[in-house]
């Protein structure tokens, strides 16, 4: 059977009022953990994959640490950088801290950003590279 052939059961997700986001990010960590890659990132030519444990574990820091600076349901966190996996565990960590993310795009002028920032009610900004 080649890798294409394989067929994967889809887990029921009953859709309920209480559902987030951040819920099924959770369950669907503990539920493949090590055995699954979550995403894969291409650096320097060589694809890295990345468990869901893993996933979940830069998650945790990242939200903790948001939460340990002073970050509190119903803030909001601006995100600007590359479409990296980085961005996604910071947007998820924000989520799962209550936070809502704000994303711009990597290659707004100063003044978009800075128009976004100043009318965002931002709390935090999560910046990569310059």
């Amino acid at each position: 059977m080649s890798r294409g052939d394989k067929k994967q059961a889809i887990p029921e997700i009953t859709i309920t009022p209480d559902l987030t986001l951040p819920k099924v990010f959770v369950q669907s960590a503990h539920r493949y953990g090590d055995h699954k890659v979550a995403m894969r990132e291409k650096e320097y030519g060589i694809w890295h994959a990345i468990t869901w444990s893993e996933y979940l574990a830069k998650v945790k820091a990242i939200a903790l640490g948001l939460v340990d600076l002073g970050l509190e349901r119903g803030d909001k966190v601006v995100l600007i950088g590359d479409n990296r996996p980085e961005g996604l565990w910071a947007e998820m960590a924000a989520l799962c801290a209550g936070a809502a993310a704000v994303w711009v795009y990597q290659d707004s002028l100063i003044d978009e950003v800075q128009f976004i920032v100043d009318h965002s009610d931002a709390k935090f900004v999560i910046g990569e590279g310059q």
